[in-house]
């Protein structure tokens, strides 16, 4: 095998296989990663490209991962290097990167990467062992390191060796993130689809992530699309947050009541999902909006009686078509009281619970994705 070339001091972990605690079956259960990418081909494909198609990450967003018990890919590689065009024309570098990016676009894989230089100098961080020259690809489970393999030796030289590392642990489920572009070109070419609109930096949305979402995308049938918000020409701007920039995204788009006068809840708040049921005479994106849901984003209020819910987006106000296979399911919270063990309050503001208020969100939530996620 051709040496590989060096970009610095390169640590990248030893390959290994972690046995499963406690299994005497030869077929081992698989760990859910809920969440896909659909992969974007105008930003480049092939071994050099594989930077523009992973999630690049720092050491402490890595540490966050594994604090909330994530279930994820993790390819610790010198994906700087990559970015800036430098070419790794190393022969297991290109075998490896080159199967890689094609799994990418097989399975619509999401896949986190970290330079190595991220770590200190010889850690063992998270149960990642390094050895010089050769990349890792790991899998986390509920944050715990489950298994990992480098490609020494050829060991993941091409899809096929890949996936056979891979699909015996790994079962990809129902959301896809999607960039800003690929939604657009969806919207231009008239498709139907169900979107959400989530933020890294939202409480709300980290939620969701980690309970509702984690559990429903590891068993639902079909496609539901996502939109990270917390990037640039959303939110950010030169990459710093843009107010008037975002709140003309969410006029665009519909999350707001400015040309989304059916569904559309005040400015526009995330977590939100949309379906869009564009026909091509639209104005605004936002006027394809055929349906809505808005997760959590409600309002307490106290009188003499006590503490209950005075605003939110299931006000009954709204006439949703999902809820017409769900006529029993409650949609308007309008004056619901909120015990005092399902509140917390912080001087004379009062604030819902997130597990209480999800008790009551999750089943329309859940509904609302049932009744549109595409066909698988």
């Amino acid at each position: 095998m051709k040496k590989m070339k060096k970009r610095g001091l390169l640590l990248f972990a030893i390959g290994m296989l972690l046995p499963l605690s406690g299994c005497a079956s030869s077929s081992p259960s698989k760990t859910s990663l809920p969440y896909g990418r659909s992969y974007d081909a105008s930003l480049g494909t092939g071994a050099n490209s594989l930077a523009f198609h992973t999630d690049n990450i720092s050491y402490a967003e890595l540490s966050k991962k594994i604090e909330y018990q994530e279930n994820f890919l993790l390819l610790v590689y010198d994906y700087s290097s990559l970015l800036k065009g430098v070419v790794d024309d190393c022969t297991c570098w290109y075998g490896f990167a080159s199967g890689l990016d094609q799994y990418l676009q097989t399975y619509e894989a999401q896949i986190f990467g970290i330079n190595p230089s991220d770590f200190a100098k010889g850690s063992d961080a998270f149960g990642l062992r390094f050895v010089d020259g050769e990349v890792t690809l790991a899998l986390f489970e509920n944050g715990k390191l489950r298994s990992q393999k480098t490609n020494g030796n050829d060991a993941l030289s091409n899809l096929e060796k890949i996936e056979s590392y891979l699909d015996p642990f790994v079962q990809w489920g129902a959301f896809r993130y999607l960039s800003k572009a690929q939604v657009d070109s969806k919207l231009l070419k008239n498709e139907a689809f169900a979107l959400g609109f989530v933020r890294k930096t939202c409480s709300d949305c980290a939620y969701l992530n980690y309970h509702f979402l984690k559990e429903y995308g590891a068993k639902a049938k079909g496609t539901i699309y996502l939109l990270e918000c917390d990037t640039e020409g959303i939110r950010l701007k030169d990459g710093e947050y843009a107010a008037s920039q975002w709140q003309s995204f969410k006029d665009e788009y519909g999350l707001s009541n400015l040309y989304n006068t059916s569904f559309g809840y005040l400015t526009g708040f995330v977590p939100t999902f949309v379906t869009y049921r564009p026909n091509g005479k639209e104005m605004h994106f936002a006027e394809a909006v055929y349906d809505m849901a808005v997760y959590l984003n409600d309002t307490l209020s106290q009188n003499e009686t006590g503490v209950y819910l005075s605003a939110s987006y299931w006000d009954g106000s709204r006439t949703h078509p999902f809820l017409s296979n769900y006529p029993k399911l409650l949609s308007n919270f309008i004056g619901l009281t909120i015990p005092e063990s399902d509140y917390e309050r912080y001087g004379e503001t009062y604030f819902w619970k997130k597990e209480a208020a999800a008790a009551k969100e999750d089943p329309l939530l859940q509904a609302f994705l049932d009744t549109y996620a595409l066909e698988a």
